[in-house]
């Protein structure tokens, strides 16, 4: 391969250092660049010399973690006592020691829900029946209790500060067993979402059916949801997380359609004024 013009091979770029020239495609050059974190991305150029792009998101995934997360430490729930927490496959474990005197680890959803409440010496009623607890369908039943009954999750305010609740039926130790047999009867599969038909009212058999993403999509208050760092809210919910107004992340999403991190990243001082080309490419005037 010939010498590169305008080569950008060995600077660096906020936390990205430039390792290697990529390829070319068409008129844009696409750099092999590694993040102060260590991951690994290739990068277009043109976003690395504009400011377009600073990390790989490292930063902000640390932003929205100190902003979104609860800390349990000390905290009580039924017999066990939050001791300290790690990150296990994209959710929060608390390491909690039982009354008991033994100590195991809880995902955070099901200390909130009460879905587990000893370190099994009290023979949890909920995962004893049913033996269903690391399921999907599970999970989806824990966080629908506690995002609509506990104040202290990072949700309530969009569920139970707008008085949506969940029935009596699905509640307490048989609570599960009542919703997955609901549930089995309504067409539950592991593509589909559990959805609210009237968003105003809360979750109960009349109101609540499985549906697919754009379904749910069409029938939510806000149409447009973003994950980023296996986290989902709508553009509303990440205006109010990130302290960006909703009309500047709306138009980077919905209009320029920008990458979610840069979206996330760019701060005020750095907005420009941007237009894309027929081929996609972002033009600073």
């Amino acid at each position: 391969m010939g010498k590169i013009k305008n080569d950008l091979t060995g600077m660096r770029f906020g936390k990205w250092y430039v390792e290697s020239f990529s390829h070319k495609k068409k008129y844009d050059k696409y750099y092999n660049c590694v993040c102060d974190c260590g991951t690994k991305k290739i990068v277009l150029g043109n976003n690395l010399k504009r400011g377009l792009t600073k990390s790989c998101g490292c930063e902000l995934k640390k932003i929205i973690h100190e902003k979104c997360f609860i800390d349990l430490t000390g905290q009580k729930f039924n017999k066990l006592t939050c001791i300290r927490w790690e990150r296990k496959n994209n959710a929060i474990y608390w390491l909690c020691k039982c009354d008991c005197g033994k100590e195991t680890w809880v995902k955070s959803s099901n200390l909130k829900s009460g879905a587990v409440k000893s370190c099994g010496c009290a023979g949890d009623h909920v995962n004893r029946v049913h033996g269903m607890s690391h399921t999907r369908l599970h999970g989806i039943w824990s966080k629908m209790l506690s995002r609509c009954h506990y104040k202290n999750d990072d949700k309530y305010k969009w569920y139970g500060a707008r008085g949506i609740t969940v029935c009596e039926e699905w509640h307490g130790t048989d609570g599960f067993k009542r919703f997955m047999n609901w549930s089995l009867q309504n067409g539950y599969s592991d593509n589909l979402s559990i959805d609210r038909i009237d968003n105003d009212k809360g979750y109960f058999p009349n109101n609540c059916r499985w549906t697919n993403k754009i379904t749910q999509a069409n029938n939510t208050r806000s149409n447009v949801y973003v994950t980023f760092n296996d986290e989902t809210h709508t553009i509303a919910e990440w205006s109010r997380i990130l302290g960006i107004k909703y009309a500047t992340l709306s138009q980077r999403i919905t209009k320029l359609h920008w990458p979610v991190e840069d979206a996330f990243e760019v701060k005020k001082h750095e907005r420009r004024k941007i237009e894309r080309n027929e081929k996609g490419q972002f033009l600073s005037k």
